[in-house]
Formats: structure tokens, sequence, C-alpha cells
């Protein structure tokens, strides 16, 4: 019997090897084919073929996904696609009806901004946008704001380590009250005005003012369900606007705060702003590494007096576990595929 049983387990996991490798096979071949069509356009326009032609290729092939390398410079013999073919890229998609995600990597500036502008101005099925290290400003950010003014069919925007800087997320916060999105990731985009050029060394003045922007317009966004705001030194003062937003904003679920300078009085202000807010279930503030003790207590009894449903990640430092009689909050430092776990326990602390 018990042989029986071990040979029925081992079948079982013989079955979910080929499962979980015939997956895998799946993806890398998506993949392969993702990086194939994306090569063959990038190798279409770098041997000058016009947008008709491109559009055509793209519409038979029924491309619906596309990962681009850009580079900056017109003459450099990097591969990837000149900010100019992204020029001719974006007049091919002006009418596409199959590509429903776009991918840009590359530190591209003006021109290459404005063409991805394009994109957002005519295509009606894009739903999903990345920018990767795009060199945005004030300037480049003004113009996708714009250009999102009169899109209705983007879901997801990604501009991770695109320089928006505080200028720019004021003018991307203003569109933010009326747009569609659903996820809205800014990690890394110098939202205050300071960059990180060392493990501990920062440049630029520091300003809140641009997230005090974005604040007052999640107060008033009803769409937004994901927002990643991480790597961006917001510190207290940024902490306390965004704290402001959740007070009055019932539709955000995820919100990520990580690596932002963020202390207690940041922390406090966060975990007071949830007393009532029942929509927020992750708020990840790992690697915030001044949040202590007030913050651990201000956590814990928010969660134990309201009807918040949140679970709050950040790392759990000596300094920072909450002293008090009866039940407590631990905040787990331990992550497993990429989630950390939140545990509540009984009894007396020690």
């Amino acid at each position: 019997m018990e042989h029986a049983v071990e040979q029925s387990k081992v079948a079982q996991e013989s079955a979910e090897h080929e499962i979980t490798e015939y997956g895998v096979k799946q993806v890398e071949q998506k993949w392969a084919t993702y990086s194939a069509e994306a090569g063959s356009v990038i190798s279409m326009i770098n041997s000058g073929a016009n947008s008709a032609e491109v559009s055509d290729f793209m519409r038979l092939q029924h491309i619906t996904w596309l990962e681009l390398y850009v580079r900056a410079v017109e003459d450099s013999e990097e591969n990837g696609l000149s900010e100019a073919g992204l020029v001719t890229l974006a007049e091919a998609l002006a009418a596409d009806e199959t590509l429903t995600k776009l991918v840009v990597y590359g530190e591209f500036g003006a021109q290459g901004t404005s063409a991805i502008a394009d994109i957002l101005r005519t295509n009606k099925v894009l739903s999903s946008l990345s920018l990767f290290s795009a060199q945005l400003g004030t300037e480049g950010s003004a113009a996708l704001a714009d250009a999102l003014r009169s899109n209705g069919a983007l879901s997801d925007l990604r501009l991770d380590y695109s320089s928006v800087g505080a200028k720019g997320l004021m003018a991307l916060a203003d569109v933010l009250r009326t747009a569609m999105l659903t996820s809205l990731c800014l990690s890394g985009t110098q939202l205050c005005d300071v960059k990180q050029v060392g493990a501990d060394a920062w440049n630029g003045h520091y300003t809140a003012e641009g997230v005090s922007w974005l604040a007052d317009a999640m107060r008033a966004n009803t769409t937004l369900l994901n927002v990643g705001l991480d790597h961006n030194d917001l510190r207290a003062e940024g902490a306390r606007a965004i704290a402001d937003a959740l007070e009055a904003n019932c539709t955000l679920s995820s919100l990520n705060l990580r690596l932002n300078d963020i202390d207690d009085d940041g922390g406090v202000a966060l975990a007071d702003s949830l007393a009532n807010n029942t929509s927020l279930k992750h708020l990840n503030l790992r690697d915030n590494q001044r949040l202590g003790w007030r913050t651990a207590a201000a956590f814990e009894a928010m969660l134990l007096s309201s009807k918040a449903q949140l679970v709050p990640l950040f790392a759990l430092y000596p300094e920072s576990r909450s002293r008090r009689g009866g039940k407590k909050v631990v905040i787990d430092d331990e992550m497993q595929n990429g989630r950390a776990e939140a545990a509540t326990t009984g009894g007396a602390t020690t």
C-alpha cells in the first residue's frame, strides 16, 4: 500500500514537472516570437521602410506586443531604433488595431517622446505603455500628459527611471484627475527633483511640490488601482501629502512607497490616514530604514481598531517592534514570491 502511494506521488510530481516545463517552454517560445517580431520591425525601419509598409507588416503578422530599444544618438553603431525611426513607428501605429502593449527602452529625448505622444493621440487600442530610462523632463512629461487627455484606451502606464521631475509630475498629475489609467508606475523618476548618485548620496534640491499635486489628483481619481512611487526620496513631507490623499481615495488597492527615506513622522501619518480606508490592500514601505517603533505602533493600533483590509509591508528592525500588551501585529521581513507576509499573533509581548 505504501509503495502504491509512493508511486502515485512520484507520478504526480512527474506530471507537475512536465506541466511546469511545458509552461516555461511556452513562455520561451512566446518571448522568442516577440523578439523576432520586434527585430523584424526594427530591421524594416532601419532599412528605410516607410510607415505604410511597417503598418502592413504589423497588421499581417498580427503583432500585439512590441518591445524596442531606442538609441539616443543618431549616428551610433548600437543596435536598436533611432529616434527618427521611432517617428516612423508612431506613424505606422496611428491606425493600428492589433498592438495592445508597447515597451520602449533607451535614453531617448524630445523627438522620441514626441513620437510616443503621437501614438497615444491617434492609437485607439494600445492599453499598456512602458518607457524605461527615457529623458522625459518637464517638456516630455507635459507632451505625454497632453496626449493622455484624448486617449481613452490606455490603462497601464510605466515610466520607470525616466526623468519626470517635480514639474513633469505636476503636468501628469493634472491629467490624472480624469484619465482612465488603472495602473501607474513612477519608480525612480526623480519626483522630488533629487537623483541618487551613490549608496547614500543624492543630487538636486528637494521639493515635494510635485508630489502634492499628485496627491491632490489621487484624491479625485476613481480609476487608479495600483500606484508605484518607489525610489523617489519622498521623505516625510511627501509621505504626508500621500497620506492626505489616502484619506479621501476609495479605489486605490496597491501603493508602493519603498526606498523613499520616510521616517516615523511620515509613517505615522500614513497609518493614521488609513483608519477609514477599506480599499487599500497592499502598502509597501520596505527599505525605509528610518521607520521605527512609532510607525509599527501606529499601524498596529490602526489595524486592530479599524475595518481596513490592509497588508502593510515594511522591514521589521529590532527598534521598530511594537511593545504592547495584548495583541500585536508583526510585519515580517520575509518575502515569498515577491510578496511579504503579515502575521497577527495573540498573547502578551515580551
